[in-house]
């Protein structure tokens, strides 16, 4: 099940918005790097609404 789940990861290159404080900011970049997964690690208000739509999972 994992595998199959990380295939897909892989496959599709989520966008994933990650909402989270500047200590962990770089290792969880890469770590969603290391899965497949495209973090954007978007703070401002302003980019609120486009990433609700661009993004595929919030963190």
């Amino acid at each position: 099940m994992i595998w199959q789940d990380l295939r897909r990861i892989r496959a599709e290159a989520p966008l994933v918005h990650n909402v989270t404080n500047y200590v962990v900011m770089n290792t969880t970049a890469n770590a969603l790097l290391a899965l497949g997964a495209s973090p954007v690690m978007a703070h401002a208000i302003d980019e609120v609404e486009e990433m609700v739509r661009l993004a595929r999972a919030l963190v």
